[in-house]
């Protein structure tokens, strides 16, 4: 069953996340186009996350968005540490940077980022109906 995201978690993530940057919520705000008012809303879990605000926090942050989702405020930054410092050189598909260790973890990656489109698109379609 579709469970809407955590709005509240999310934003602490983010928030948390944000201030381990040492980025001010304007400079994020500016960036993916909201005042400073509304972005803050969202770190505050005052207004809904969607899939548009995350994924365009997620890249400024230079993140998968399901970490947002997926931790929780206590250990965001573990968690984005622990992929970053895995088998891995880079932090995005298509970043030059980008290695993998073994055909296998190829494999297993490609696999989990097909789900993930598809989870997405399901989201989307669900989020739709709401």
């Amino acid at each position: 069953m579709f469970s809407p995201i955590d709005s509240k978690l999310v934003g602490q993530n983010i928030a948390k996340l944000r201030r381990h940057k040492e980025i001010k919520a304007a400079t994020i705000a500016t960036k993916i186009g909201l005042t400073e008012s509304a972005y803050t809303k969202y770190e505050r879990g005052e207004t809904a996350i969607t899939l548009d605000f995350l994924n365009k926090v997620a890249e400024e942050f230079d993140v998968n968005p399901a970490q947002l989702m997926n931790a929780t405020p206590s250990n965001i930054i573990e968690s984005i540490h622990d992929i970053s410092n895995s088998a891995f050189s880079g932090n995005v598909i298509g970043d030059p940077t980008f290695n993998i260790t073994n055909e296998a973890q190829e494999k297993l990656l490609e696999s989990i980022l097909e789900q993930n489109k598809k989870l997405t698109a399901l989201m989307e379609k669900l989020a739709e109906k709401l």
